[in-house]
């Protein structure tokens, strides 16, 4: 999660961790079974160390965007962190 909010967005270390990941989808109430919850976060989880980074987030939803969109992602996930 954040801890320092002293940091300016792209130095930010963001990280969902997969309870995270499943409450948020609980929360937006995206009916999933569990097993695809799982499969979902593996997805994003692209170098399999048990959290999803925010780049590892973004290259999956979205692919590459300019520095303007990234920096409002960030803002976006920052809420979900």
């Amino acid at each position: 999660g954040l801890e320092d909010n002293s940091k300016s967005l792209t130095q930010l270390e963001c990280t969902l961790e997969f309870n995270e990941f499943k409450k948020a989808i609980e929360d937006y109430d995206i009916n999933l079974h569990p097993k695809d919850v799982e499969n979902l976060f593996k997805t994003f989880d692209m170098n399999g160390d048990g959290h999803i980074q925010y780049e590892e987030f973004l290259r999956t939803f979205i692919g590459q965007m300019p520095r303007v969109r990234y920096e409002l992602a960030l803002k976006a996930f920052k809420k979900l962190d």
